[in-house]
């Protein structure tokens, strides 16, 4: 299974996000957003779709580690990543994430980031402070328990 992660504030790109990821019976996206403020329309196609799994907390609406640990509490196998509100989801992602799950690859990968010209924004490389961005991670679901 591969859990995708999203602590939502942009509810009016989250349909473009949504037609960005596969539509795979492994994938489960979790999305947790604040109860404080009223969503409107944007989510009615949230809450009837079963490969979504969606947490409403009473939390400050930019308070993404609230609603990032909601998330991690109900994933207990697989793998997960990260994608923003107004990101499309890179099918890399999935293609690296089969390739673990057929190598039962245990631990966390950390990708590279360019810029759009194609200039190196961050290299891959060990976990630094302010050097990784969550975007670039996929991550067995073992390593929670070691980050809790």
């Amino acid at each position: 299974m591969l859990h995708i992660v999203t602590p939502l504030y942009r509810y009016e790109t989250l349909h473009m996000v949504y037609a960005s990821i596969p539509k795979n019976e492994d994938i489960t996206w979790h999305i947790a957003r604040t109860s404080r403020r009223d969503p409107g329309e944007f989510l009615d196609f949230i809450k009837s779709n079963k490969r979504i799994r969606y947490y409403e907390l009473d939390c400050p609406d930019t308070d993404t580690t609230t609603k990032r640990n909601a998330c991690f509490a109900e994933i207990k196998d697989g793998y997960f990543c990260f994608i923003d509100d107004d990101t499309e989801f890179h099918p890399g992602m999935y293609e690296t994430y089969r390739k673990c799950l057929e190598s039962n690859f245990v631990g966390m990968m950390i990708g590279e980031q360019l810029w759009i010209d194609g200039r190196m924004r961050l290299k891959a490389g060990p976990p630094t402070i302010a050097r990784v961005d969550a975007g670039n991670v996929l991550a067995h679901n073992s390593c929670l328990s070691e980050c809790r």
